[in-house]
């Protein structure tokens, strides 16, 4: 065990006087500080080497730039989504108790007149499909020859066609004014409901009593519930036709060909009246000449016959 003297010996190497070294009983005290430094001396921030010191001098703001930053904000069906899921609360106690009746205010019933004119357009673009159908069935059946689709020839071999079937084809396909073709009441019905309720709400753009919201709102349900029925009529009445016109060319022994391009012949004639009962020759949007020799040439194209007009 070294001696008092010995251990004050080994001590002397470090500086003493900042450090106590033993006790009143002898025993050799640990210096304070860090073990490896005794006495402190690399804690002391005067005994830090200069060019170690951090710097912490403020910049001279004399000598900065800043740049000015522009937000532009570009509007994306991401940039929208995000918009309306910022909107919704992002707490469970935000939301409103289930057992208590929510109170709607204008901006709810705004809401809901949004929905609801979604669902109206949603219906007259379902239009636009039922009769780009019912078109090309149309064309299909006027490819058929004139004197087989009305039962005048005699099929040996064959089904013979229902005559009441070939006449129902006929007053469909090859009448000269869609009002007097009882189909087409269902057509007319569906436009009607679902252009009054999207008409309802533009006009409602503007009120703020929840109680005149309110009217509209339950107005507008109603003609979007009338046009919904009116769709569901539209769309058996295009498959059947679609069926019926399957039965004809079924039963044709062979395809002849017809010249639907010649404007002046019979069935080119016929042809021509039928697609002047269409809409957009009735807005005078374009001549029926025009419209029967595009279809000849290019088929049924997609339109936008009902929702965009």
């Amino acid at each position: 065990m070294l001696s008092d003297i010995e251990a004050r010996g080994i001590l002397s190497q470090t500086d003493a006087s900042n450090i106590n070294t033993s006790d009143h009983e002898g025993n050799i005290l640990i210096p304070e500080g860090n073990i490896a430094d005794p006495g402190g001396i690399i804690a002391d921030p005067e005994n830090i080497p200069t060019d170690s010191k951090r710097d912490t001098a403020v910049p001279d703001e004399s000598n900065t730039t800043e740049t000015e930053s522009i937000t532009v904000y570009i509007d994306t069906p991401f940039r929208r989504t995000i918009d309306w899921l910022s909107n919704h609360p992002t707490q469970p106690s935000q939301y409103f108790c289930p057992t208590e009746p929510v109170t709607m205010t204008s901006k709810h019933y705004l809401a809901l007149l949004d929905w609801l004119v979604e669902d109206a357009r949603h219906l007259l673009e379902k239009l636009d499909a039922f009769e780009q159908s019912y078109r090309e069935s149309g064309l299909r059946y006027h490819n058929v020859p004139h004197a087989f689709r009305h039962g005048k020839t005699l099929n040996i071999g064959f089904i013979r066609l229902s005559p009441f079937l070939l006449h129902r084809l006929a007053v469909i396909f090859e009448c000269n004014d869609r009002d007097h073709v009882n189909i087409f009441q269902d057509w007319v019905g569906l436009d009607t409901h679902a252009k009054a309720a999207i008409q309802k709400v533009n006009s409602a753009q503007d009120l703020t009593d929840v109680q005149e919201l309110r009217a509209v709102q339950e107005e507008v349900k109603k003609e979007v519930l009338e046009a919904e029925m009116y769709t569901k009529q539209v769309g058996k009445i295009v498959r059947s036709l679609e069926r019926m016109v399957d039965k004809v060319y079924a039963s044709m022994p062979e395809l002849e060909e017809v010249d639907l391009s010649n404007r002046y012949g019979f069935q080119g004639g016929i042809f021509r009246m039928w697609v002047a009962t269409f809409p957009e020759v009735k807005r005078d949007l374009v001549t029926f000449d025009e419209l029967a020799e595009d279809m000849v040439k290019n088929g049924v194209e997609d339109g936008t016959w009902w929702s965009e007009n």
